[in-house]
């Protein structure tokens, strides 16, 4: 069910009654009030959804836009007592656009495990806010992280005693905001750029699309298919507590070029003194044919300009004059840097200030990226591979096998 902001419903269905929260002119809701409506007499100011009984695989296709939120909740549960019912269960609060849903819609006709109980129920953005659980100790530092679902399942923001580690978020309306400049986004099924968006995979050409030109003036041999097909892309929510989410996205997005199937997965976890991420993909979980791909995963993190930073690779890849890895492996130079590394020690970030003033990366990942080019910020991306793997070698994920790294974040 979608309303447009101020309109009213678009259409109706045969959901008669669904239960929403009062909205204030202001957009901040009345907490406890929520009633039964009439859908075909509501009028909203914001963009809203209110969608009953989902079906999970159909939720991860339409979530796509911040335009408008989507509230899921169980009719059943409505009718069983007891408190017992709504406890550690995870809240299914999405953001989707206004699409057009009928009635005969699969997202209408089947019970959700993870649906939101009446009664219960918050309105909600695209972002899941974790925080660490209370802590008898005092001295430890309050710990919140942003996850948004609807721009990659980035980190958002990390913020340990209101000090945010990332660079700002920027302003959701601003069309010009650069999707891939700021939070710690996920990359899969592929890292870095890949040359021209091609490779061959089992005899058989691949195509991506290409959303990176490293020229800036249109030259053929500078675009590239860069980061993956899920950095931008919309993820749900498989499991949530108050400190960990997991979080699922298919690699196969619209427009892609991607043909492999495939779905990437993550857990966040946020502790008093640390971030763990655990990034995997896998092939499809119901796939009939659930052929091997190739694949590469990482992380891009926009860290806050470091003052110093503690980095000791073993190797560094020689790049070519389009700026891609040739495969060669030479002595590390000195910095800047815009380079991939080979790396199996931990990173530190070094800060002149009181609070935090060291960030320290660590990960199963032997291969690290770092960009320290621009003045408000420094990359420094843990990934199981190069830039351009599938075009040199790369990791094989397949039903039996999937690809899994960590990145863990302490300070």
């Amino acid at each position: 069910m979608v309303w447009s902001g101020g309109a009213g419903p678009t259409r109706s269905t045969a959901l008669s009654c669904v239960a929403v929260e009062r909205e204030l002119t202001d957009n901040e809701y009345r907490s406890p009030a929520t009633r039964l409506v009439d859908v075909a007499q509501r009028e909203i100011h914001d963009a809203l959804a209110v969608v009953e009984n989902p079906k999970p695989p159909d939720l991860v296709r339409q979530l796509v836009s911040l335009r408008g939120r989507v509230i899921v909740r169980n009719t059943d549960e409505d009718t069983q007592s007891g408190s017992d019912r709504t406890r550690n269960k995870p809240l299914t609060v999405a953001c989707l656009s206004a699409l057009h849903l009928g009635s005969n819609h699969p997202l209408h006709q089947t019970s959700h495990p993870h649906s939101l109980p009446g009664r219960r129920f918050e309105t909600m953005s695209s972002t899941v806010r974790l925080v660490t659980t209370s802590s008898p100790d005092p001295t430890e530092p309050t710990v919140a992280v942003d996850v948004d679902l609807a721009h990659g399942g980035r980190l958002a923001q990390i913020t340990v005693s209101d000090l945010p580690l990332l660079t700002d978020v920027p302003d959701s309306l601003n069309p010009d905001v650069d999707t891939f400049g700021w939070g710690s986004y996920p990359m899969a099924p592929w890292a870095g750029r890949l040359r021209g968006g091609r490779f061959r995979w089992f005899n058989a050409d691949h195509r991506l699309r290409l959303n990176h030109d490293d020229s800036g003036v249109g030259a053929a041999d500078h675009q590239h298919a860069m980061h993956g097909t899920v950095l931008d892309a919309a993820w749900i929510i498989d499991e949530q507590t108050e400190s960990t989410v997991t979080i699922s996205c298919p690699l196969d997005q619209p427009d892609s070029g991607w043909t492999l199937g495939g779905v990437a997965h993550q857990r966040i976890e946020v502790f008093d003194r640390q971030l763990r991420c655990d990034l995997s993909v896998t092939v499809s979980a119901h796939s009939d044919h659930a052929l091997p791909f190739p694949a590469e995963i990482g992380w891009h993190p926009w860290w806050r300009k470091p003052d110093s930073l503690s980095f000791h690779p073993d190797a560094m890849y020689e790049r070519d004059t389009v700026g891609l890895p040739t495969g060669q492996l030479v002595a590390p130079s000195a910095p800047p840097w815009d380079d991939c590394f080979v790396n199996t020690a931990p990173v530190t970030l070094h800060y002149d200030r009181p609070l935090v003033p060291n960030v320290t990366l660590s990960s199963d990942c032997d291969h690290w990226v770092v960009y320290d080019h621009p003045r408000r910020a420094t990359c420094v991306e843990p990934q199981s591979g190069p830039p351009n793997a599938f075009n040199m070698r790369s990791q094989i994920v397949t039903a039996t096998r999937p690809l899994r790294r960590t990145m863990t974040v302490g300070w």
